[in-house]
């Protein structure tokens, strides 16, 4: 699994200091005992319901990762050896563009064939370039 040099070096230095079956990520009771797994993952189910967040599953940030990734100017291929996918259409199912971000693209498209406007008006007007289509 890809992880950036941050998060490798945070991994590295925690190695060096803990045991080595010791948790990366342990969450402790009041008594100062790690809480088990299972109750973690009720604790991620209780905060989700206390927020009001209707229909959501821990795995849904491996989603939400994927949209931000590709909306960040990420290339599917990539996202698909950083997923472990191996077929391009399962990581196409991740990547979901918000409407948003498609509405951006599609302003964006305006300016491919037609020079964006000059904000200096005393700048001479220049004739649209002339494509093949």
């Amino acid at each position: 699994m890809p992880i950036d040099a941050m998060l490798l070096r945070e991994l590295s230095d925690h190695r060096s200091r803990v045991k080595n079956d010791e948790l990366v990520f342990p969450s402790y009771d009041r008594d100062g005992n790690v809480v088990p797994l299972n109750d973690v993952n009720g604790s991620f189910e209780k905060a989700v319901g206390d927020a009001g967040i209707k229909n959501f599953r821990f795995h849904d940030l491996r989603h939400t990762f994927a949209s931000h990734y590709m909306m960040s100017g990420g290339e599917l291929y990539t996202l698909s050896k950083i997923l472990g996918h191996k077929d391009l259409k399962m990581t196409q199912r991740y990547a979901k563009l918000s409407s948003k971000f498609i509405d951006g693209e599609r302003d964006r498209m305006d300016t491919i064939w037609t020079p964006a406007p000059n904000s200096d008006s005393a700048a001479p007007a220049q004739t649209p370039a002339k494509y093949l289509q």
